[in-house]
């Protein structure tokens, strides 16, 4: 089975190079986007290009991955604690757990 899909990176101001190779698009997305993630976290700045053949499929500048995903990752997620997160005002008793009011029924 021939490799169709090659993925390249390529640091700004500096020439693009093949890193991977595959014969599943699939793979290569996944693969791609571990990969532009973990620049983006890193603060890496590089640019991924997919390519079948000699045409881009894709293209991903790591810089602007966040705010590509950003929607995606946050959308439908609650932002609900186990912790207190409002201020209390000095001298105000923290706020009775849950083991001190069973320990008052006995």
């Amino acid at each position: 089975m021939a490799l169709q899909f090659q993925l390249t990176k390529q640091f700004i101001s500096s020439i693009e190079k093949l890193i991977a190779a595959f014969a599943d698009d699939k793979d290569a997305l996944e693969f791609m986007d571990a990969k532009v993630a973990w620049d983006h976290k890193t603060k890496v700045e590089t640019i991924y290009r997919l390519y079948s053949h000699s045409d881009v499929v894709k293209e991903v500048n790591a810089k602007e991955y966040e705010s590509v995903h950003s929607a995606e990752t946050h959308e439908g997620k609650s932002s609900i604690t186990p912790f207190g997160t409002s201020p209390k005002p000095a001298g105000i008793p923290s706020t009775r757990r849950h083991e001190d009011i069973d320990d008052e029924d006995e």
